[in-house]
């Protein structure tokens, strides 16, 4: 069963003011193929009223069919993932881009800012608030960004949205009953791989590397 932290979706994406996530579309007979792939019971099953008002902002050009099932809502909230994931709008809280760089800047900022506290400049009571292994670890995580690879924040950007693919799907198993078994869980992983293959994302292919792609979908 899926901990209860990884059951609540994530929020929308942040985004630059006046640069909007890219819409993306599935072509119509791959929205049919990919509500085949997931587990039947989410086929039968009428969008609740609050999972619309909860997880989606509907665009004016795609919206959900009145009869429309969890599988095509689940199509659906898909796609505006992946519109996110393809403008680059995986962001920091202040709406920073996530790269290596802004990972050693934040480091590089924590460190000037504990001057007070490591150098003694402060009472000795308040100095001892700051963990003695603290800075210690920060430098070791400096370094160690500093030797990681140029492809790392794209690594990152389908690690968020494998997981908030994964996250979507599990945020709707309440209003279909039972948490997912491992057949449906199996099922969902699929779905992953072939919508990442529509949307033309580069990802571990499920044929030849189930356990990775897995891995990446259903976190923790």
């Amino acid at each position: 069963m899926l901990r209860l932290k990884y059951v609540r979706s994530p929020g929308p994406y942040r985004v630059p003011d006046g640069q909007p996530p890219q819409m993306f579309l599935f072509e119509p007979d791959d929205k049919q193929h990919l509500a085949e792939l997931l587990p039947a019971r989410f086929r039968t099953v009428p969008v609740p009223e609050s999972l619309i008002a909860q997880y989606l902002t509907l665009s004016p050009g795609s919206p959900l069919r009145p009869d429309a099932t969890v599988a095509d809502w689940i199509v659906r909230a898909a796609e505006e993932a992946i519109g996110a994931h393809r403008s680059g709008h995986q962001m920091l809280g202040d709406g920073t881009p996530h790269t290596v760089a802004s990972e050693r800047a934040a480091i590089r900022r924590l460190i000037e800012a504990l001057k007070p506290f490591t150098l003694g400049w402060l009472s000795e009571e308040t100095c001892e608030l700051i963990p003695a292994a603290l800075m210690g670890d920060l430098k070791r995580q400096q370094k160690k960004l500093e030797a990681e690879p140029h492809h790392y924040t794209a690594r990152e950007e389908l690690k968020v949205l494998c997981a908030t693919l994964g996250l979507i799907i599990s945020s709707v198993t309440q209003a279909c009953g039972d948490a997912l078994g491992s057949k449906e869980k199996h099922a969902v992983v699929q779905f992953v791989d072939a919508a990442l293959d529509h949307a033309g994302i580069a990802h571990p292919n499920f044929a030849t590397n189930p356990r990775r792609l897995t891995a990446l979908v259903f976190v923790g």
